[in-house]
């Protein structure tokens, strides 16, 4: 039978990125369009097939080839790989990285599944040693790299759904100084406002479900590296595991990438104009946005992103009832759904999490691309429904 190195060669598909260095000197919002689609086509065909070529389409197909050439070019990756989901970026990422019995420092506030898989099922599948830090402070990260035998750190450029900004390129300093390496999840910036790796990290994963594709109808996800020893260990591990995205996905992920520079530009916009509204209302409570002043990594933002994002959090000062029974339901444009980065706003109140500091009733708000006029007057008429 042999062994998986020597099948490896011939799924190592490291062809498919060739092209991306004739649209280096392009712009980001010409090389969404562009990058990927090198048919003759207007759109890259949907190949619905169990195989290709030699090998079973979970190892690749030109429907996802097209879309992994693309996110590499906008990550400024030499290498992509697309998944399943956003958190099969994540937890293949890991399991492909991670040895049994390996030592991971994570910033205390992650994506719920992030959280759940690194706290629950990283010591359970591989005894792994699992620090949770303030990577915000990020000498209490470097004592604990002082520890020593650290395998990777990993981070989120903004945090969900606290939305901390973590010092990417800082961090990336120190896990390369003790030896090890740094994986970040990007989701809440997308590759338009910042690119991880330019910053030091070694593995850029992002949910496609949100930013990346922006119309709410397909899962996503993709890892970027500049190492293809990692790009070699996550495609072998996407051959066990199989978290493949499928040739659909990839089609409506390639359409929905093509408007991502004008869609964050919008999105920026409306939650710029959206947190200077709140601002104004003596009933809103801690309100959260990168973009303001206030915010304790407001600085740290300025330098990291292009902007400060479509996210947003606040709470309102009415108890939990009245703000699930009377304001949420008032409102038309602001959807309670989860998820995030599409055109429709979202809204998606928290429960209280104390070893995260996330507050009972915080709503996280994720900013559409309707009209900034009608999202403050539905909020408006929530307001005026319990505010008395």
């Amino acid at each position: 039978m042999g062994t998986s190195k020597e099948l490896m060669p011939k799924i190592d598909r490291t062809d498919i990125f060739e092209r991306n260095k004739l649209y280096e000197e392009m712009s980001f919002a010409t090389r969404a369009i562009e990058v990927g689609n090198y048919t003759d086509r207007s759109a890259v065909p949907i190949y619905a097939s169990v195989t290709s070529g030699t090998t079973y389409q979970r190892n690749g197909d030109p429907s996802r080839d097209a879309v992994c050439a693309n996110i590499a070019s906008l990550e400024g990756a030499a290498y992509t790989l697309v998944t399943a989901s956003g958190v099969a970026s994540i937890t293949l990422s890991l399991l492909a990285l991670l040895d049994h019995g390996a030592r991971i420092i994570c910033h205390k506030d992650l994506y719920l599944w992030t959280y759940f898989f690194v706290r629950e099922d990283l010591p359970r599948l591989l005894n792994a040693d699992v620090v949770m830090v303030d990577m915000t402070d990020t000498e209490a990260l470097e004592r604990e790299l002082k520890k020593g035998g650290t395998k990777l750190i990993l981070t989120e450029t903004v945090t969900n759904p606290l939305l901390e900004v973590i010092d990417l390129k800082r961090c990336s300093e120190l896990a390369h100084k003790y030896g090890a390496k740094h994986v970040n999840d990007n989701t809440f910036a997308s590759p338009y406002l910042c690119r991880p790796l330019e910053l030091g990290c070694d593995v850029v994963c992002e949910s496609a479900t949100k930013y990346i594709n922006g119309h709410g109808d397909a899962l996503g996800g993709a890892v970027s590296t500049n190492e293809h020893e990692i790009y070699y260990k996550l495609q072998r591990m996407m051959g066990e595991l199989g978290p493949c995205l499928s040739p659909f996905g990839s089609f409506l992920i390639m359409r929905g990438i093509q408007t991502l520079a004008m869609r964050m530009e919008r999105h920026c916009d409306n939650a710029e104009k959206l947190a200077a509204y709140l601002e104004t209302k003596s009933f809103v409570k801690n309100l959260i946005y990168p973009g303001l002043p206030k915010h304790p990594q407001h600085e740290l933002a300025g330098r990291q992103l292009k902007r400060y994002g479509g996210m947003l959090c606040f709470q309102l000062d009415v108890d939990h009832e009245t703000l699930h029974e009377k304001f949420i339901p008032e409102l038309r444009l602001f959807k309670h759904w989860v998820s995030l980065g599409e055109a429709h706003s979202l809204i998606s109140p928290k429960d209280a999490d104390a070893e995260k500091g996330i507050p009972e009733d915080l709503i996280r708000v994720s900013v559409g691309l309707e009209d900034i006029n009608d999202l403050i007057n539905d909020l408006e008429a929530g307001f005026r429904k319990v505010i008395k």
